[in-house]
């Protein structure tokens, strides 16, 4: 199947239609994959974070607007009591980067703040994280930094009213390194995926091909079989209409009728020709096939099929083999065939 190149292109373009399909579909189905983690990511750090800010809040609320309470509170949970601009400055530490409070390797922070957005206490955190509406209860954020935090608002009733607010929030580093080394994953391993899919469709359209190529090696051998088969009776024909027409030549009716038969004759015997012809171009394209070949048998055909011709321009033939056994040779018939014929 190889040596055959419509076969092999055929191959070729099932193969690359295979790997081109099923690319898409890995390639979709890893978006699907991606979007699919990164929002289950997403909602996991959602949900830990309005459990922790719900906590809180149970534990501030009854606190709020109680100096003494909220003081007592802020040094249990750490907080930074913000009494003027001056005591909310921000620190940095010797070499520029903020302290944070940091459970394991996600930076949290907490803060207080009137309806008027005015801090009133938080954790010490020391990067500059925007206020922006205070009831808009989730937010993504960036500091000054450009280090993204994911913020819950809630509010803060007194006297069932709203009174302020409290914000939580958390770094979304590990969320940003886990996604990016996902995202390498799975742009490194497409391509690996799709080497592995191209090498596997390329056996497979093989192996699809294989009943269709014998099917096809069978016809073409029928065909030039046929065709050889039907050189001897068409010969044959041939001469018997040559002979006829000699002798009815006088008959001009008979005379019409076999030259109508003699021109169909010709005209099927060089259409057999070219379907012999076409047989042999295409066997070309393959290996050759050499094989034990009978020169007896190929000048008995020949003798036979060429007699006609000898009839028309009156030449005599005769066959004259010396040694009475076969004689073999290694060769391509058909090949043999067509040099002697020319």
């Amino acid at each position: 199947m190889e040596s055959n190149p419509l076969f092999r292109l055929t191959r070729l373009r099932l193969a690359a239609w295979y790997a081109l399909v099923m690319g898409g579909i890995l390639g979709l189905s890893s978006l699907g994959v991606y979007h699919v983690v990164a929002h289950i990511y997403r909602n996991t750090i959602d949900q830990g974070l309005e459990s922790v800010a719900n906590t809180l809040h149970k534990s501030i609320e009854p606190a709020w607007q109680q100096p003494q309470s909220l003081n007592k509170l802020a040094k249990e949970l750490s907080l930074e009591i913000c009494v003027n601009q001056t005591n909310c400055v921000e620190r940095t530490t010797v070499i520029g980067q903020p302290i944070a409070q940091t459970v394991g390797s996600v930076n949290y922070y907490m803060r207080l703040l009137e309806n008027s957005g005015k801090i009133i206490a938080k954790t010490s955190i020391q990067k500059k994280i925007p206020i922006t509406s205070l009831s808009k209860r989730w937010q993504t954020l960036r500091d000054s930094y450009g280090i993204p935090y994911r913020q819950i608002s809630l509010p803060l009733h007194t006297q069932n009213q709203i009174s302020g607010y409290m914000q939580v929030g958390r770094s979304l580093n590990d969320l940003d390194q886990n996604l990016a080394f996902l995202r390498l994953t799975l742009l490194f391993g497409l391509p690996i995926e799709i080497i592995f899919i191209s090498l596997s469709s390329w056996w497979l359209a093989g192996k699809a091909m294989q009943p269709v190529y014998l099917s096809y090696q069978q016809i073409q051998q029928f065909t030039a079989d046929a065709a050889h088969e039907f050189r001897t009776p068409l010969a044959a024909i041939h001469s018997t209409i040559e002979a006829a027409i000699r002798l009815h030549g006088t008959d001009a009716a008979s005379s019409k009728i076999l030259d109508v038969l003699k021109r169909q004759n010709c005209r099927l015997s060089q259409l057999v020709g070219d379907l012999l012809l076409l047989a042999i171009i295409e066997q070309k394209q393959q290996i050759s096939k050499h094989h034990r070949c009978c020169l007896n048998d190929l000048i008995s055909d020949l003798v036979e099929e060429l007699a006609f011709l000898a009839v028309e321009t009156n030449v005599a033939i005769s066959q004259q083999i010396i040694v009475k056994e076969n004689i073999y040779v290694i060769g391509d018939e058909e090949q043999l065939y067509l040099a002697l014929v020319d």
